[in-house]
């Protein structure tokens, strides 16, 4: 079996009323992922920084224009395991703000749906390890 690892760079990103944008993630081959709720964000392209692959994986997954203001000092490990292959993933966290929306809508096949939701929803939601933290920590260090 195939092991591989790889680092992926996600972004809870605020918007002017204090919301996150949150994304339901369609991950048919990964059902202990699929359905689940993550953040924006993605694997590095070369030579991006991370703020900038969060930014691009933003607009590409939602159509939302985001600024990265700081990176959150939190990191999350998992093992996925697939059909064919194992997949150490580890995940950064950014904590950014909405610019402007685009196109609001999904631009990538694997988002079921998005949404903004207040901090008190965050307890309301299935996430994919890592998430709620990365958002509880944003919340209490730049929202409230």
């Amino acid at each position: 079996m195939v092991k591989k690892t790889i680092f992926v760079f996600n972004g809870v990103i605020v918007d002017v009323s204090g919301r996150i944008l949150i994304e339901n993630r369609s991950e048919k081959e990964l059902p202990s992922a699929d359905e689940k709720w993550g953040l924006p964000g993605g694997k590095i392209e070369f030579g991006e920084t991370p703020e900038e692959a969060v930014m691009r994986e933003a607009m590409e997954e939602t159509g939302c224009k985001v600024e990265i203001l700081e990176m959150i000092p939190l990191t999350y490990t998992s093992v996925w395991h697939y059909s064919d292959k194992e997949q150490h993933t580890i995940v950064f966290g950014y904590y950014g703000k909405l610019v402007e929306i685009s196109e609001c809508e999904i631009h990538n096949r694997k988002i079921n749906r998005i949404k903004w939701i207040s901090p008190d929803e965050i307890n309301m939601y299935d996430f994919l390890p890592g998430v709620p933290e990365m958002i509880k920590y944003v919340v209490e260090h730049y929202i409230r």
